[in-house]
Protein backbone atom coordinates (compact mmCIF):
# COMPACT_ATOMS: atom_id res chain seq x y z
CA UNK A 1 0.00 0.00 0.00
CA UNK A 2 2.80 2.44 0.83
CA UNK A 3 5.45 1.00 -1.51
CA UNK A 4 6.76 3.32 -4.20
CA UNK A 5 9.52 1.29 -5.85
CA UNK A 6 9.23 -0.81 -8.98
CA UNK A 7 9.65 -4.07 -7.09
CA UNK A 8 8.58 -5.38 -3.69
CA UNK A 9 10.09 -7.90 -1.31
CA UNK A 10 8.52 -8.98 1.97
CA UNK A 11 10.41 -9.66 5.20
CA UNK A 12 8.64 -11.20 8.20
CA UNK A 13 9.32 -9.57 11.56
CA UNK A 14 11.48 -12.38 12.97
CA UNK A 15 13.45 -13.01 9.76
CA UNK A 16 16.18 -11.05 7.98
CA UNK A 17 17.93 -10.68 4.62
CA UNK A 18 21.60 -10.61 3.63
CA UNK A 19 23.12 -7.13 3.29
CA UNK A 20 23.87 -7.74 -0.39
CA UNK A 21 20.35 -8.83 -1.36
CA UNK A 22 19.30 -5.57 -3.03
CA UNK A 23 22.32 -5.65 -5.35
CA UNK A 24 21.59 -9.29 -6.25
CA UNK A 25 17.93 -8.55 -6.93
CA UNK A 26 18.78 -5.43 -8.95
CA UNK A 27 21.16 -7.34 -11.21
CA UNK A 28 18.54 -10.02 -11.92
CA UNK A 29 15.77 -7.51 -12.58
CA UNK A 30 17.91 -5.46 -14.98
CA UNK A 31 18.00 -8.36 -17.42
CA UNK A 32 14.45 -9.66 -16.75
CA UNK A 33 12.19 -6.60 -16.58
CA UNK A 34 9.29 -8.43 -18.22
CA UNK A 35 8.72 -10.96 -15.42
CA UNK A 36 6.03 -10.44 -12.78
CA UNK A 37 7.62 -12.62 -10.08
CA UNK A 38 11.17 -13.76 -9.34
CA UNK A 39 11.23 -16.88 -7.15
CA UNK A 40 14.38 -17.23 -5.00
CA UNK A 41 15.84 -19.61 -2.46
CA UNK A 42 16.08 -19.14 1.29
CA UNK A 43 18.19 -20.10 4.29
CA UNK A 44 16.31 -21.85 7.07
CA UNK A 45 17.66 -21.24 10.57
CA UNK A 46 16.72 -23.46 13.50
CA UNK A 47 18.58 -23.64 16.81
CA UNK A 48 21.67 -21.97 15.35
CA UNK A 49 21.86 -24.36 12.39
CA UNK A 50 21.50 -23.04 8.83
CA UNK A 51 20.33 -24.97 5.79
CA UNK A 52 19.92 -23.56 2.29
CA UNK A 53 16.88 -24.37 0.12
CA UNK A 54 16.19 -23.62 -3.52
CA UNK A 55 12.57 -22.65 -2.69
CA UNK A 56 11.06 -24.40 -5.71
CA UNK A 57 11.56 -27.71 -7.53
CA UNK A 58 11.61 -26.46 -11.14
CA UNK A 59 14.67 -25.67 -13.25
CA UNK A 60 16.71 -22.69 -11.98
CA UNK A 61 17.59 -19.51 -13.87
CA UNK A 62 14.78 -19.86 -16.36
CA UNK A 63 12.00 -17.53 -17.47
CA UNK A 64 8.71 -19.41 -17.45
CA UNK A 65 5.20 -18.78 -18.65
CA UNK A 66 3.54 -18.63 -15.25
CA UNK A 67 1.06 -21.42 -15.95
CA UNK A 68 3.89 -23.73 -17.09
CA UNK A 69 5.84 -22.96 -13.89
CA UNK A 70 2.74 -23.64 -11.80
CA UNK A 71 2.15 -26.95 -13.60
CA UNK A 72 5.80 -27.90 -13.07
CA UNK A 73 5.67 -27.09 -9.36
CA UNK A 74 2.26 -28.63 -8.63
CA UNK A 75 3.20 -31.69 -10.69
CA UNK A 76 6.09 -32.21 -8.27
CA UNK A 77 3.81 -31.59 -5.26
CA UNK A 78 5.62 -28.37 -4.61
CA UNK A 79 4.58 -24.73 -4.61
CA UNK A 80 6.57 -21.75 -3.29
CA UNK A 81 4.05 -20.37 -0.80
CA UNK A 82 5.84 -17.88 1.49
CA UNK A 83 5.54 -14.40 -0.01
CA UNK A 84 9.00 -13.58 1.30
CA UNK A 85 10.63 -16.16 -1.01
CA UNK A 86 10.05 -14.03 -4.12
CA UNK A 87 10.37 -10.55 -5.61
CA UNK A 88 7.26 -8.94 -7.13
CA UNK A 89 6.81 -6.27 -9.76
CA UNK A 90 4.72 -3.67 -7.92
CA UNK A 91 2.69 -2.63 -10.97
CA UNK A 92 1.67 -6.28 -11.49
CA UNK A 93 0.36 -6.44 -7.90
CA UNK A 94 -1.53 -3.16 -8.31
CA UNK A 95 -3.07 -4.05 -11.70
CA UNK A 96 -4.37 -7.34 -10.33
CA UNK A 97 -5.40 -5.92 -6.92
CA UNK A 98 -3.33 -8.58 -5.17
CA UNK A 99 -3.59 -7.96 -1.43
CA UNK A 100 -3.35 -10.24 1.57
CA UNK A 101 -6.51 -11.37 3.32
CA UNK A 102 -6.14 -10.00 6.83
CA UNK A 103 -7.07 -11.76 10.05
CA UNK A 104 -6.14 -15.31 9.04
CA UNK A 105 -3.13 -17.52 9.62
CA UNK A 106 -1.28 -18.81 6.55
CA UNK A 107 -2.46 -15.87 4.42
CA UNK A 108 0.51 -16.57 2.11
CA UNK A 109 -1.19 -19.80 0.96
CA UNK A 110 -4.07 -17.88 -0.59
CA UNK A 111 -2.12 -14.84 -1.77
CA UNK A 112 0.64 -16.85 -3.45
CA UNK A 113 -1.92 -18.91 -5.35
CA UNK A 114 -3.63 -15.73 -6.55
CA UNK A 115 -0.26 -14.29 -7.61
CA UNK A 116 0.74 -17.44 -9.50
CA UNK A 117 -2.59 -17.61 -11.34
CA UNK A 118 -2.47 -13.92 -12.37
CA UNK A 119 1.21 -13.74 -13.39
CA UNK A 120 2.23 -13.92 -17.04
CA UNK A 121 5.94 -14.67 -16.71
CA UNK A 122 8.06 -15.71 -13.75
CA UNK A 123 11.76 -16.30 -13.22
CA UNK A 124 13.37 -18.98 -11.08
CA UNK A 125 16.57 -17.42 -9.76
CA UNK A 126 19.52 -19.22 -8.26
CA UNK A 127 20.03 -16.74 -5.42
CA UNK A 128 19.54 -17.12 -1.72
CA UNK A 129 19.35 -14.07 0.55
CA UNK A 130 16.35 -14.57 2.83
CA UNK A 131 16.92 -16.01 6.34
CA UNK A 132 13.80 -17.82 7.55
CA UNK A 133 14.18 -18.14 11.33
CA UNK A 134 12.21 -20.94 12.97
CA UNK A 135 11.79 -20.34 16.68
CA UNK A 136 9.79 -21.91 19.49
CA UNK A 137 6.56 -20.08 20.20
CA UNK A 138 6.00 -18.85 16.64
CA UNK A 139 2.58 -19.19 14.97
CA UNK A 140 3.62 -22.37 13.16
CA UNK A 141 5.33 -23.92 16.21
CA UNK A 142 2.60 -23.48 18.84
CA UNK A 143 0.83 -26.50 20.35
CA UNK A 144 -2.82 -25.61 19.72
CA UNK A 145 -3.17 -25.34 15.95
CA UNK A 146 -6.99 -25.36 15.84
CA UNK A 147 -7.29 -21.84 14.42
CA UNK A 148 -4.51 -22.59 11.94
CA UNK A 149 -6.52 -25.57 10.67
CA UNK A 150 -9.74 -23.56 10.44
CA UNK A 151 -7.98 -20.84 8.49
CA UNK A 152 -6.45 -23.39 6.09
CA UNK A 153 -9.94 -24.78 5.43
CA UNK A 154 -11.16 -21.20 4.78
CA UNK A 155 -8.27 -20.74 2.32
CA UNK A 156 -9.17 -24.01 0.57
CA UNK A 157 -12.73 -22.77 0.08
CA UNK A 158 -11.39 -19.54 -1.44
CA UNK A 159 -9.09 -21.55 -3.72
CA UNK A 160 -11.96 -23.75 -4.89
CA UNK A 161 -13.62 -20.63 -6.29
CA UNK A 162 -10.43 -19.93 -8.29
CA UNK A 163 -10.79 -23.25 -10.14
CA UNK A 164 -13.49 -21.82 -12.42
CA UNK A 165 -10.98 -19.24 -13.73
CA UNK A 166 -8.47 -21.91 -14.82
CA UNK A 167 -8.99 -22.94 -18.45
CA UNK A 168 -6.02 -25.31 -18.80
CA UNK A 169 -7.41 -28.72 -17.78
CA UNK A 170 -4.04 -30.09 -16.63
CA UNK A 171 -3.43 -27.04 -14.46
CA UNK A 172 -6.99 -27.22 -13.11
CA UNK A 173 -6.49 -30.85 -12.05
CA UNK A 174 -3.09 -30.14 -10.45
CA UNK A 175 -4.49 -27.11 -8.61
CA UNK A 176 -7.47 -29.17 -7.38
CA UNK A 177 -5.02 -31.81 -6.07
CA UNK A 178 -3.08 -29.05 -4.30
CA UNK A 179 -6.29 -27.84 -2.65
CA UNK A 180 -7.12 -31.39 -1.54
CA UNK A 181 -3.68 -31.84 0.05
CA UNK A 182 -3.97 -28.45 1.75
CA UNK A 183 -7.44 -29.37 3.02
CA UNK A 184 -6.08 -32.59 4.56
CA UNK A 185 -3.31 -30.54 6.20
CA UNK A 186 -5.96 -28.24 7.69
CA UNK A 187 -8.03 -31.17 8.95
CA UNK A 188 -4.97 -32.65 10.72
CA UNK A 189 -4.39 -29.50 12.75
Amino acid sequence: KFATGEYIIFVDGDDYVNNSCIQKIRSIIKSHRDVDVVYVGHIEERNGEQKQFKGFQSVCNQVWRADDFLKSELGQRSFPVPACFAVYRRQFLIENNLRFTTGIYHEDELWSAEVALKAQQVLTADICYYHYVIRAGSITQKKDLTQNGLDIIFICNQMISMLSEIEDLVLKKLFANHIAMLYMKGMCR
